[in-house]
């Protein structure tokens, strides 16, 4: 790559210049023994030359020479595929001259190029949307999957699963340029964080604790403005400021793309501000009287579980759990939140069950204990772990039937309106929770095309657990005020 010329920009007919960490992808993702090469960082830092750059290289047979090369380029939509067509295109006009007459370049009926080799044989570089619906007879030698990260889930999992089958056939080598997805949960996130035998992964992305706006943040996510190149680091300064003071979408954007962070880019608002939710916590809440309604959240193997308490007088209490393994301290340390879970626990909000899953039961016994003698007149639970939760509840000798919630948009949204509404109203108090604002920090609001909203989470990594408890408990609690009295009845036998 080192003998082809930019084709566009301010440096436009400069040879191109690899900065070291790209350097040290290509030979790791190159060497023996590796199937799939994995390189996640911000925007700006030369993917679509990188990889338009190793496609044109698979064409010419400048990286293999095997008879009856296929490099594939697949991209999200044909216009993100066409942009990294027409770069190798642009960088092809730097190859010697009896080179270029040899590779013809299509537009129709899909986007490709046919290169004729000195013996007569034909290679053909072809580009695919994720969205495509037939793939049959591809026999790739080598497979670019540009933006893996921002690709649609069922689709774009089904075209890369197509692809890695077919890879077998002349042992194509895989690459995924990206940046980050927008959570753990995504596919490419998966092969970042499982890399095992044959995968090679390199990841540049902003610390969580590190300001949107320090240099810290930009350069560990921007390697190749590190290295002089790339986006200027007083336009990434400026740009960090700009979306910090404006907040909502612009910040999350920013995150995403040039700071590599797992925050998702969709509409979202805030659950409550800091002052609405202050307003909300006294060291002197309202006593227990009258009914109490149990919100119960169970997280999975690696999450917390949470419950929440209201009662008719307005007092509400939360508390979390985790399983021992691993410890609260080595918890905090990849959750970023440093010994948050520790204060959580000396503060009485957070508690362990279990070894490296919550025992459910035991967690669910501990708060119906604490419990004993009032009168719980509901209990809700998300729907999800439906079947553990019933069972969890007869172990712990519940006998109020509980109300399943769902977390989608009607369920999950008309349960979001409800707490929002109460604590604008102030309509409870509890006292200051450093596990609940933990969860609203990390809790935003997603809102679809109508408008309706969701709880979901900041950060891949945050924990909204108790929020969501919560959320279900005044929900219900709300509904249960709403009701009318039983009217007395009209006639008396006497």
């Amino acid at each position: 790559m080192a003998t082809l010329r930019l084709p566009e920009g301010d440096r436009a007919g400069e040879l191109i210049d690899l900065a070291e960490f790209q350097v040290a992808f290509i030979k790791a993702a190159f060497a023996e023994g590796v199937d799939v090469g994995l390189l996640s960082v911000g925007r700006g830092s030369g993917k679509t030359m990188l990889g338009a750059g190793l496609a044109l290289g698979h064409l010419v047979g400048a990286i293999s020479p095997m008879p009856g090369r296929q490099a594939i380029l697949a991209a999200k939509v044909r216009d993100q595929a066409a942009i990294a067509w027409s770069y190798a295109r642009g960088l092809a006009a730097s190859l010697p001259v009896e080179i270029q007459k040899r590779i013809r370049w299509k537009r129709s009926p899909v986007l490709s190029a046919v290169f004729t080799d000195d013996d007569g044989r034909e290679h053909e570089l072809r580009c695919v949307p994720s969205d495509g619906k037939n793939t049959l007879g591809l026999a790739p030698s080598f497979i670019l999957l540009d933006e893996r990260g921002h690709w649609d889930g069922t689709k774009g999992d089904a075209l890369e699963r197509a692809l890695m089958s077919a890879a077998g056939k002349k042992r194509a080598r895989t690459i995924m340029i990206s940046t980050s997805a927008p959570d753990d949960g995504h596919t490419f996130s998966r092969w970042l964080d499982n890399a095992g035998d044959g995968v090679f992964a390199m990841e540049f992305r902003a610390p969580d604790e590190a300001a949107v706006d320090s240099d810290e943040a930009i350069l560990t996510a921007n390697p190749l403005t590190a290295a002089g190149a790339g986006m200027p680091l007083d336009w990434l300064r400026a740009e960090a400021k700009r979306a910090a003071t404006m907040g909502g979408t612009a910040l999350r954007s920013f995150e995403l793309f040039n700071l590599n962070k797992r925050v998702s880019e969709a509409t979202r608002d805030v659950v409550c501000t800091p002052e609405a939710w202050a307003a909300c916590e006294t060291e002197t809440p309202p006593p227990r009287s009258g009914w109490c309604v149990l919100g119960v959240d169970l997280g999975g193997a690696a999450s917390m579980s949470a419950a929440a308490v209201v009662w008719e007088s307005g007092r509400v209490e939360v508390v979390g759990a985790f399983p021992r393994t691993p410890s609260l301290a080595e918890r905090g340390l990849g959750d970023a939140v440093g010994a948050r879970y520790q204060t959580m626990a000396e503060r009485g909000e957070l508690v362990q069950h279990g070894e490296r899953i919550v025992d459910v039961g035991a967690f669910l016994g501990e708060v119906l204990r604490g419990l004993d003698g009032e009168n719980i007149v509901a209990v809700c639970s998300d729907r999800y772990r439906q079947g553990e939760a019933q069972e969890a509840f007869a172990a712990a000798g519940l006998t109020v039937a509980p109300t399943w919630r769902g977390e989608g948009w009607r369920d999950g949204g008309e349960d979001l309106g409800r707490l929002q509404r109460a604590i604008a109203d102030r309509s409870f108090s509890i006292r200051p929770s450093l596990l609940l604002r933990s969860a609203i920090e990390g809790a935003v609001v997603l809102r679809d095309d109508a408008m309706n909203g969701k709880l979901s989470k900041y950060r891949s990594r945050a924990r909204i657990d108790a929020l969501t408890a919560l959320k279900m408990a005044v929900a219900e609690a709300a509904r249960r005020r709403a009701r009318p009295a039983p009217r007395a009845a009209r006639v008396a036998w006497a």
